[in-house]
């Protein structure tokens, strides 16, 4: 069944989750780009942006004399914006603003690289711990291009000899996988434990301190 335009989702349970994401980073026409994670509490919004920035110049011309001066900074990259609400039965509604930019070129004389934006906005309802995926965004690019030789390539039939054709097709897919999880350990165990947990799979030692028993006299 091939998905309709617009809003396209799916909830997943947590042990399914890792192979869909395993199967995608292995595939050769998918990619994860990015894994970001962050800590909200109840009913607050949390904001994570990773983003580049990228200088410009202005040039402020007169009748004698032209200056360039520095104009700002284009920026592109990830931005998150989320907001948990924890209701009954463990389950958590997620408002969720997710802005991916990306640079398509590079700037010339001053004028900033332009720019690629996707966006998706949303409200879902979601079990502790279980991973909704968010696609809808779909682009597709066909493109073809002749060169050849002048009026011979025109020719019907034999024009073919004397030209060279190319057909390309750039389909693009955008999906985000989100996944609430609930903390209620006051002590915070919880939280140690998925930290070590995070540190333990990107091969990072934790930098704090461990207590060892002491001997009393």
């Amino acid at each position: 069944m091939i998905p309709g335009t617009g809003f396209n989702g799916a909830v997943i349970d947590p042990n399914s989750a890792e192979a869909v994401l395993k199967s995608l980073s292995s595939h050769s026409r998918a990619k994860v780009l990015s894994a970001p994670r962050i800590l909200v509490n109840d009913n607050a919004t949390g904001v994570l942006s990773s983003v580049s920035e990228v200088p410009y110049t202005s040039v402020n011309a007169s009748q004698t004399v032209a200056t360039t001066s520095f104009a700002g900074f284009a920026k592109a990259g990830t931005t998150i914006d989320v907001t948990p609400h924890i209701g009954e039965g463990d389950h958590v509604q997620l408002e969720y603003t997710v802005t991916l930019n990306s640079f398509t070129g590079s700037g010339a004389s001053g004028v900033p690289p332009p720019r690629q934006t996707d966006q998706v906005e949303s409200k879902v309802v979601v079990p502790d711990g279980h991973t909704i995926i968010v696609g809808g965004l779909n682009r597709r690019n066909p493109s073809k291009s002749t060169s050849g030789l002048a009026y011979l390539s025109d020719v019907p039939i034999i024009g073919a000899l004397f030209s060279n054709r190319s057909k390309s097709q750039q389909s693009t897919s955008m999906f985000v996988f989100l996944r609430p999880i609930i903390l209620r350990d006051d002590k915070f165990q919880d939280l140690k434990y998925l930290s070590e947990a995070d540190l333990g799979h990107a091969q990072i030692h934790g930098d704090y301190p461990h207590s060892e028993p002491m001997l009393m006299h």
